[in-house]
C-alpha cells in the first residue's frame, strides 16, 4: 500500500509539472510574468523549476526583451546544481530554452548532460545540431544567433552533421 501511494505521488508530481509548462507559456504569452515566475518557484524538483525559469527567460527574448536579471541568476545555478545526466532527454529540452538567453550556459548544460559513457559523441553531435536549430529561432538569429551557430558548429566533429548546422545557420 505504501508502495503505490509513493508511486501515485511521484506520477501526479509529474503530470502536474507538464501541466504547469503548458500554464507558465500561457502566463508568458499574457505578458502576466510575475504569476508565471511564482508558479514556476512553486515547483518541487529542481528541474521543473529550471525548466520553467528558462520557458519564462526564453519568452521574454521571444519577445524582444531582455531577460529579467533575476531568473537568469537562478537559471546559472540552477544549471550548477542540476545533474543533466540524470535528466535524459529533457535536458536538451531545458538547454534549447537556455540557448536563446545564455548560449555558453546551453552549451556547457549540453555537454555535462552528455558526459555518460553510453551516449556517443555523434549523440553530443546531434545535440549541437539542435542548440543550432534553436539558436537559428532567435529574433536577433542574425546577429546574437550567428554567433552561438558559429560556436557550436566548431564543436560538431560528424562533417555530415556539421553540414547540417551549416544548413541551418542560412
Amino acid at each position: 500500500m505504501a508502495r503505490f501511494s509513493i508511486h501515485s505521488s511521484v506520477i501526479s508530481e509529474v503530470l502536474r509539472a507538464d501541466a504547469w509548462q503548458a500554464e507558465v507559456a500561457a502566463l508568458v504569452a499574457l505578458d502576466d510574468y510575475a504569476a508565471a515566475l511564482t508558479l514556476a518557484e512553486t515547483a518541487a524538483l529542481k528541474e521543473d523549476v529550471l525548466h520553467l525559469l528558462a520557458t519564462i527567460a526564453h519568452a521574454q527574448v521571444d519577445k524582444g526583451n531582455e531577460p529579467d536579471a533575476v531568473i537568469l541568476e537562478q537559471v546559472e545555478t540552477l544549471c550548477t546544481q542540476i545533474d543533466p545526466v540524470a535528466l535524459g532527454p529533457r535536458a536538451f529540452e531545458i538547454a534549447s530554452e537556455i540557448v536563446s538567453f545564455a548560449p555558453a550556459l546551453a552549451i556547457n548544460f549540453v555537454e555535462r548532460s552528455a558526459e555518460s559513457s553510453d551516449r556517443s559523441s555523434n549523440a553530443l553531435d546531434v545535440m549541437y545540431v539542435g542548440l543550432s536549430i534553436s539558436a537559428a529561432r532567435r529574433p536577433n538569429a542574425r546577429t546574437d544567433g550567428a554567433k552561438v551557430l558559429k560556436e557550436v558548429k566548431t564543436k560538431i566533429k560528424d562533417p555530415k552533421l556539421k553540414l547540417l548546422s551549416t544548413a541551418v545557420g542560412v
